[in-house]
């Protein structure tokens, strides 16, 4: 069963500029996440995701209450309920800070709210959801691509999420799939690689 878990501002802090919906939650970043489907202005944050400094401190550290994240090549993120505090390495552009921001961070989130939240793709077919679940490089998302190509919808690729007791409820994420470019070759997806190219 998720949580109530509302975030809170300081009253001198700023609210943060982005405002986004993804698994049935409302997120208010300081981050941009253009990936990510706008929510109403007025919805209150589920989630945080404020730009902080954080101290130095081991690669990662894990409690119930707080994880703490580190990249060399992308910066520091700390997870606690309910908020994210990403503090960028010097010169990380916002689209580098979202790869791990979008991946294991928003995953361990997701889990502090008390969602299960696993590595796979999701899609709905005939009003279902079909979860594909397999290692890294397998072919999860190039199976959701080739299904969505046969016209059904995207739910969510490399982070599932389910909620509901007793009956489970697969969550919509948000419409990115990561591809190879061999999958975006293969797939003839538009706007990806040239299919006659290195073939």
């Amino acid at each position: 069963m998720m949580q109530a878990l509302a975030p809170r501002l300081d009253e001198t802090e700023a609210q943060p500029a982005h405002r986004y919906s993804l698994y049935g939650l409302t997120v208010h970043s300081d981050v941009p996440l253009p990936e990510l489907p706008p929510a109403t202005a007025e919805a209150s944050a589920d989630l945080l995701i404020l730009r902080r400094p954080l101290p130095e401190g081991p690669h990662g550290r894990f409690s119930p209450a707080r994880v703490d994240l580190f990249w060399d090549t992308v910066g520091r993120f700390r997870v606690e309920p309910g908020l994210v505090t990403v503090d960028p390495a010097p010169g990380v552009s916002d689209d580098l800070v979202a790869f791990p921001l979008l991946g294991p961070v928003l995953a361990l989130a997701l889990h502090q709210r008390g969602l299960f939240a696993f590595h796979a793709s999701a899609v709905s077919v005939n009003g279902r959801g079909a979860v594909m679940m397999a290692d890294k490089g397998v072919g999860k998302s190039t199976t959701a691509t080739a299904l969505l190509s046969a016209g059904h919808g995207l739910l969510a690729d490399d982070i599932v999420a389910l909620s509901g007791d007793p009956q489970p409820i697969l969550l919509p994420g948000f419409a990115q799939v990561k591809l190879s470019d061999a999958s975006l070759a293969r797939l003839k997806v538009p706007g990806g690689a040239d299919p006659a190219a290195g073939a």
